[in-house]
């Protein structure tokens, strides 16, 4: 019966991703993948708060792990800062699938960056094709 329960749960993530990712095309715009992505996924799993603050480098992230393989990486800061420069501005929104076989889905994909969207999601419906069952 476990195996079932998990094809099921496998099932519903990759629709709503599916359904995340369509929005995404639609819109291009940062916010409203923030906000459809935290309306999708608000019942799947809770956000981990991270932050690397210091004299010269800040950085802040959410990260969501949909399951053992999926996560979803929100990460806005500084980066790297001297004086009154700084390397990155605005935020990024990136999917990995951590136990995949193939490296560049470990590695991931940023379909966000610095707030601006990358044209890249038909890498990322490839993905998941081959990534959720």
């Amino acid at each position: 019966m476990g195996n079932l329960s998990n094809i099921s749960r496998n099932n519903s993530l990759k629709n709503k991703l599916k359904l995340w990712i369509k929005n995404i095309e639609n819109e291009k715009d940062i916010d409203k993948a923030i906000s459809n992505f935290e309306e999708l996924f608000k019942n799947d799993c809770e956000p981990i708060y991270l932050q690397e603050v210091g004299e010269y480098f800040e950085e802040y992230s959410e990260i969501y792990e949909l399951n053992e393989n999926i996560v979803i990486e929100k990460s806005w800061g500084a980066w790297d800062k001297f004086g009154n420069k700084v390397s990155h501005k605005g935020t990024d929104i990136s999917v990995c699938f951590k136990t995949s076989e193939k490296e560049e889905n470990r590695d991931g994909i940023t379909i966000f960056f610095e707030d601006e969207y990358q044209n890249n999601i038909e890498e990322l419906k490839n993905m998941i094709e081959e990534e959720i069952k």
